[in-house]
């Protein structure tokens, strides 16, 4: 696996684009200056740039933007993303390959595979520290269930839901992990039996990598009391024992952000879930995503770090 490091910023200032400019042509390599778009004195400047994962570099580049940011304080001439960055993990063909478990990141880029529920969810405090809540699904799921009809396998915000048939081989399969809750159909079409499927298996805490571990970026935005990562999502990283504790969902120990306020558990399946779906053609494609297939994140072990 390989880390990159992605800044994106906007600049509505001449003169701090010409610091900036200096400073990151100074720090990074072959760096490109953007253009600057000007309409009726109105300056903008979007940022948009990578850089191999250095410690060293990338504590250098947000100490020198941070400087600028504070020194601009007040004159509204830069976005609230000005310092905005995080890490991409480029995982190799092996990673792909050989993960036994894997997290759904997209099902396609299309509005009918991601719809909301009608019905409320619970906020229960989750951490006094960072004052964020944990989001608790009691009722069913409610939504226009005519969907279902055209794709088994949804979305409803972030709770997978699958269709009738899909259910019954689910059980053919003997998938484990999980349990089936029906969900409700509002809508004035005919509605369509449909369940969400709600892992029941939770894995052991994470091993972060070493390079991680130590990263000073992390520890700046982890939690101190619950251990919630702020926006820079990490890798799932696990011991190779983990293979004895799974199931075909499972959900992890740690809990990820939605939003600044909001936190839940991922989901994670196996290899013979993603296997099968594409095998029936539920899924159109293992590991990489357009705009119809799926995107699948490889959960690391021992022996594939």
């Amino acid at each position: 696996m390989k880390i990159i490091v992605h800044f994106s910023f906007q600049v509505y200032d001449l003169k701090i684009k010409y610091k900036i400019d200096q400073i990151l042509n100074t720090l990074i390599q072959d760096f490109v200056i953007p253009e600057s778009d000007i309409k009726n004195d109105d300056v903008y400047v979007r940022y948009k740039f990578e850089v191999a994962y250095d410690i060293k570099l990338i504590t250098t580049i947000l100490e020198n933007l941070n400087s600028i940011y504070e020194e601009s304080l007040g004159s509204n001439r830069m976005s609230s993303t000005f310092r905005y960055f995080r890490y991409i993990y480029e995982y190799t063909d092996d990673e792909r390959r050989n993960a036994e478990l894997y997290r759904i990141t997209s099902i396609g880029n299309r509005s009918e595979l991601y719809l909301s529920s009608k019905s409320k969810d619970e906020l229960i405090t989750f951490c006094p520290s960072c004052l964020r809540n944990k989001k608790v699904t009691k009722n069913e799921l409610m939504f226009n269930t005519s969907v279902i009809k055209k794709f088994p396998l949804i979305f409803v915000d972030e709770h997978m839901v699958i269709s009738q048939d899909l259910a019954d081989k689910f059980s053919e399969w003997n998938l484990s992990g999980f349990i089936l809750r029906e969900v409700r159909h509002k809508g004035s079409t005919t509605g369509q039996n449909a369940f969400q499927v709600i892992p029941t298996n939770i894995l052991p805490p994470q091993n972060l990598i070493g390079q991680l571990s130590s990263d000073p970026q992390v520890k700046m935005r982890t939690c101190p009391e619950c251990g919630v990562v702020e926006h820079l999502q990490l890798p799932y990283s696990y011991d190779r024992k983990v293979s004895q504790l799974m199931q075909d969902f499972n959900l992890t120990y740690e809990y990820f952000p939605i939003n600044e306020e909001t936190v839940i558990r991922h989901m994670l399946v196996s290899k013979k879930v993603i296997t099968l779906l594409v095998e029936n053609g539920i899924s159109h494609n293992k590991t990489f995503s357009d705009d119809t297939k799926w995107s699948l994140v490889p959960v690391l072990t021992n022996n594939t770090v």
